[in-house]
């Protein structure tokens, strides 16, 4: 191919490089001053059917505009011409010098998370650009990316739709279908080497870069967990716990809960280094002071140290929450108290109606309805809390992702499923036995630090205000039944030894013609009561029991089920 004129214009020089989907060239244009330099891709049907051919030269029309309008952009190359020839398809663009980025993330030396974030962005900035056209790049990669040598600025590179052509075939029914996955594979997630790519499919392939700059590892030999298909990537290196949670996102196995927006990513990669809302310092409970230090905040006036201590959070207050006890009992690594202390913040938050110390917890549990009540911000401060300080074992986002991993659909419930997110969290026993299943009780939970990952919090659901009124009564009920057992039994000893039931009854017909009917009645009356008393004492027995249970399995009813997804709606609504 060296040598050769193509369209009588284009002199190929040399290969820049080939793969399966075809062969790029630099060349030359001979019919312009001074022959500027030009990039020739060439491209060919694996099948020579006509009709392969034919749609081939649909799509590479419609692809080939395409890459005109996204030349418009500085940092993507220009189209110069498209054509075809001898059945073979060639594009002729803009040749960009400098070098692609390999040299940079393969040079043997790991980025700082401040050079991360810079090439994250960079990227991110084009990209965003690409998908407002509503275009997949389809092949991103460090060879695919360019930095321009005159300007320093990366260039984004070799778009994959247009390989398409290289994979057409017709099937045995005459349809037409593409054989090949475009993409490069570590760069590429599974709904993509699926065939069906999504806006996100080009964010995984950004994220996996930044993992390898940051790591020094090719995201070739990264490993995936074998239960969840998430990259295992943290052991390689100590990165930030805001940087870890922002790679983690945009290299989801499942597509939905990577960024769906790139504007969203481009906001939390600015605010890295940049001290997070619930972390500053706080010398008062004053609203207004408050206001003043938020406003400080989001003008990037402060940029203070990331961590703080119990000493230093004199108060952690945000909107109707204050923080500031939590914060110092997951500090302190007193996870039984600071899980009931969870309960209590969001209890307050949402405004429900309840009663604490005597009665111990009294009133409706959260629900999706009064869960409404609380702001985006203070429940992503509770989880955040959470996650600070067990190191990212714990926390509503952390139960989240464990629930959405083994297979729950948060549009239908499913018990076999949830099932499976209970046991994987620790909160249900495998083999199915005793009272409750398998099921823990509040008092069998692992409030230690040894707990399975998402194992806590544990969020109190079940609407329990009429149950605990009954049982109350109940069990007063029972103390009367148990004082008239009491007196039956002295009475009974008083019969034996003096008579006295039956003197009772002389004395009672002497004075009255129906006094003897009247003992009797007071003596089944007695019998009832001794009766109901036992029996309510067993409802009261049996309803500790089944309210322990419910408390233990609230996620299980398809009704918290509702509460759950509702919760996973509200994390995602900070974001």
């Amino acid at each position: 191919m060296t040598n050769r004129i193509l369209r009588h214009r284009y002199k190929i020089l040399s290969e820049l490089g080939k793969g399966g989907f075809g062969t790029t060239y630099l060349a030359t244009d001979i019919d312009l001053p001074n022959h500027p330099q030009c990039v020739v891709k060439h491209l060919a049907p694996s099948d020579p059917r006509p009709k392969v051919f034919q749609i081939a030269k649909t799509l590479f029309d419609k692809e080939a505009r395409t890459l005109q309008h996204l030349g418009e952009h500085n940092q993507i190359p220009k189209l110069l011409a498209y054509f075809e020839e001898e059945k073979q398809f060639y594009l002729v663009q803009e040749f960009v010098k400098g070098y692609d980025l390999t040299k940079e993330i393969y040079s043997g030396k790991k980025f700082s998370e401040n050079e991360v974030v810079k090439l994250l962005i960079e990227i991110l900035e084009v990209l965003k650009y690409v998908h407002q056209q509503n275009v997949i790049h389809r092949d991103l990669k460090p060879q695919n990316i360019m930095r321009r040598e005159s300007d320093d600025k990366i260039v984004l590179i070799d778009f994959g739709a247009v390989k398409e052509i290289k994979g057409l075939t017709v099937t045995s029914e005459g349809h037409t279908t593409i054989t090949i996955a475009v993409g490069t594979p570590g760069y590429m997630p599974l709904e993509q080497a699926a065939g069906k790519p999504k806006f996100c499919s080009d964010i995984y392939a950004v994220g996996m870069m930044a993992i390898e700059a940051l790591t020094g590892v090719k995201a070739s030999k990264l490993q995936a967990d074998k239960s969840t298909g998430e990259i295992i990537w943290k052991n390689q290196v100590n990165a930030s716990k805001k940087l870890s949670r922002i790679l983690d996102k945009m290299v989801a196995y499942y597509w939905r809960h990577r960024y769906q927006n790139i504007d969203a990513l481009i906001t939390e990669l600015g605010n890295i280094g940049n001290k997070p809302l619930w972390e500053l310092r706080f010398n008062n409970f004053f609203s207004r002071v408050l206001s003043e230090l938020s406003k400080q905040f989001n003008n990037n006036v402060n940029n203070q140290s990331q961590s703080f201590t119990s000493q230093q959070a004199t108060a952690l207050i945000f909107k109707n929450i204050d923080c500031t006890k939590l914060h110092d009992l997951l500090a302190a690594k007193k996870w039984k108290q600071a899980n009931w202390e969870t309960n209590i913040i969001m209890q307050k938050a949402a405004k429900i109606r309840w009663l604490v110390n005597f009665f111990g917890v009294f009133g409706w549990g959260l629900n999706s309805q009064n869960l409404k009540q609380i702001s985006c911000t203070d429940l992503q401060t509770i989880d955040q809390l959470w996650q600070e300080y067990s190191n990212g074992k714990f926390g509503l986002s952390v139960q989240k992702q464990i629930y959405l991993d083994t297979g729950n659909n948060p549009l239908e419930f499913t018990k076999e499923t949830y099932q499976k997110f209970s046991e994987k969290i620790g909160w249900k026993l495998k083999r199915n036995n005793g009272l409750l299943d398998g099921w823990l009780l509040y008092c069998n939970l692992i409030f230690k630090s040894k707990a399975p990952r998402g194992h806590l919090p544990v969020l109190i659901t079940s609407k329990i205000g009429f149950w605990s009124v009954f049982c109350g009564l109940a069990f007063c009920s029972s103390i009367v039944g148990l004082f008239g057992i009491y007196s039956y039994l002295v009475l009974q000893l008083y019969y034996i030894y003096g008579g006295l039931i039956n003197n009772l009854f002389v004395i009672l017909k002497a004075q009255h013609k129906y006094g003897a009917l009247i003992g009797r009645g007071i003596f089944v009356i007695l019998v009832f009561i001794i009766f109901f008393a036992i029996l309510l004492f067993l409802i009261w027995v049996s309803r500790i029991i089944r309210l322990n249970y419910l408390i233990r399995r609230r996620w299980y009813l398809s009704n918290s089920h509702s509460y759950f997804c509702f919760l996973s709606h509200r994390l995602d609504e900070f974001h």
